[in-house]
């Protein structure tokens, strides 16, 4: 793909400087001051639902590993041996509506639907609906949270230069399965992997019971649980159909996995980043041209943009 020029730095208005109390706070001030006691309340929780999962997640893994003749443990190591080659290929990014970005660039922070009570796109009848269930999963999945702007905001995996899905799964009509949250893709720098878990599908619609059926992991160094053990079929053939929520798709092989998006056979990666600034974005992709006031808010920022291309044709 080509990056859209961006206007040459004489060209581009002078940047005011944020002052101290609303500079957004680099990922170094971060890790010493903003997010060594989340990382520390996210890994006591992860350590402590690995061993309390959910009677339906374990006798998942129990019968997966029964239907390839191997112990659990070994199971769940090949999972691993799997999927973290392409979890490190892969980039976090977030799909949001015009008007939300707008909002992050001039507060320099992402926020949680917690602190904001906005879904984007939805309705207030439907956040009455998500927000105490999503707070819910939240305690549960990362440790009691008493302070929203610790919350998550959440966003996927995809090693796609446009942020796609593989919308071999769906219609047509529909591009693929995060378009719903907002038109406009936003890249996140490398270092949000520092604060970034995932789970191998939405972690609301997967947890809603008294115990978890999957465990967020850390992105760098993944867990096992973070899929629930029957969804990645390792050791299938080629030929055969998996079912999935109201689809079928053709199962791959380990040796056959290239992209991230053939590990989610139930969806998408989803990614709950804990902390992120508007020093994060790295690059933000549009479907349509952006309006004016837009884009001089991006380059004011000096964040990278561009109009991606509508695809012809499935990828990958």
């Amino acid at each position: 793909f080509t990056r859209y020029a961006q206007p040459s730095v004489q060209d581009k208005p002078a940047v005011e400087q944020p002052s101290e109390s609303t500079k957004p706070l680099t990922d170094e001030k971060l890790d010493i001051h903003d997010f060594s006691k989340v990382k520390d309340r996210l890994e006591k929780q992860q350590e402590y639902l690995k061993n309390d999962l959910s009677w339906e997640a374990a006798n998942r893994w129990s019968e997966a590993a029964k239907d390839y003749g191997i112990g659990v443990e070994t199971l769940k190591q090949e999972v691993v041996a799997i999927l973290q080659p392409i979890v490190d290929k892969a980039d976090v990014w977030m799909a949001v509506p015009q008007n939300r970005l707008l909002n992050i660039l001039s507060s320099g922070r992402f926020k949680s639907v917690s602190e904001t009570h906005k879904m984007g796109l939805g309705k207030a009848v439907r956040l009455r609906k998500y927000l105490a269930p999503r707070e819910y999963v939240e305690d549960m999945l990362f440790g009691k949270i008493t302070d929203s702007s610790e919350r998550p905001v959440y966003g996927y995996l995809s090693d796609n230069p446009d942020g796609r899905i593989s919308e071999w799964l769906y219609n047509s009509k529909i591009e693929d399965s995060v378009a719903a949250y907002g038109s406009v893709r936003i890249k996140l720098k490398s270092a949000i992997r520092n604060r970034t878990t995932i789970t191998w599908g939405d972690s609301l619609d997967i947890n809603t019971a008294d115990k978890a059926r999957i465990v967020p992991s850390f992105i760098g160094k993944i867990n096992a649980e973070a899929i629930l053990g029957n969804l990645l079929r390792i050791h299938d053939s080629p030929e055969r159909q998996v079912e999935g929520l109201g689809w079928k798709i053709p199962a791959r092989t380990a040796k056959e996995y290239k992209s991230i998006a053939d590990t989610a056979t139930h969806d998408y990666v989803e990614a709950q980043i804990h902390k992120a600034y508007v020093d994060d974005i790295e690059e933000v992709v549009f479907s349509e041209e952006p309006d004016e006031g837009m884009v001089k808010r991006l380059n004011k920022l000096n964040i990278a943009y561009r109009v991606r291309k509508i695809p012809t044709e499935p990828w990958p």
